[in-house]
Order: C-alpha cells, then sequence, then structure tokens
C-alpha cells in the first residue's frame, strides 16, 4: 500500500518539495518560525503547477483544507532566511457509519 502525504522540516529558501497524493480532501499545515517566509501548496493542472487557492499560501503557523483530483502536488517556499518550519500534507479521510 502507498502512502500518500509528506512531513518535512525547513524546505528551504527558494526550493519546491514534491508530495505524492492520490487526489482528493487533505490538510497543509506549517507551524514554526517564518522570519518573513511565504509557504504555497501548488497542484498541477495541465502539466502547469498552480496555487491551490489563497488559504493554502501561509506566512505564519496555521492550516487549511484543500480538495484537489490532482495527484501530484508541491510546497515552494520564497523569501525569508533562517526560517525553521515544519510542514504538513495529509490525506483527511473521512470515516462513515455504515
Amino acid at each position: 500500500m502507498k502512502v500518500y502525504g509528506k512531513t518535512f522540516t525547513d524546505p528551504g529558501t527558494s526550493s519546491t518539495t514534491a508530495i505524492d497524493w492520490n487526489g482528493g480532501t487533505g490538510m497543509f499545515a506549517v507551524q514554526g518560525t517564518f522570519a518573513d517566509a511565504t509557504l504555497t501548496l501548488q497542484h498541477k493542472l495541465g502539466g502547469v503547477w498552480q496555487n491551490v487557492g489563497a488559504d493554502a499560501t501561509l506566512t505564519e503557523s496555521g492550516a487549511t483544507l484543500f480538495t484537489t483530483s490532482s495527484t501530484q502536488l508541491q510546497v515552494t517556499e520564497t523569501g525569508g532566511t533562517g526560517a525553521t518550519i515544519t510542514v504538513v500534507v495529509s490525506p483527511v479521510y473521512e470515516n462513515k457509519a455504515s
């Protein structure tokens, strides 16, 4: 069984981090010292990286839910020097009583 999502620390200024994804709903969460950094969750649509949305661009600790059918995600970090950030991109599984 393949596990989708990723947790990582300090993605690095002007870097991108690829994330395996199977489509669906997920959580994008970041925690740490940003030092003026901006972290953005992107999905690949039609061969082009696009921001998931305004709620998935974070400049301070926080979290947001997102939904995409894309199988390719990445987190980009821009600006800020010396940021110490933990990033979590994780599927959200809905539990239903049958």
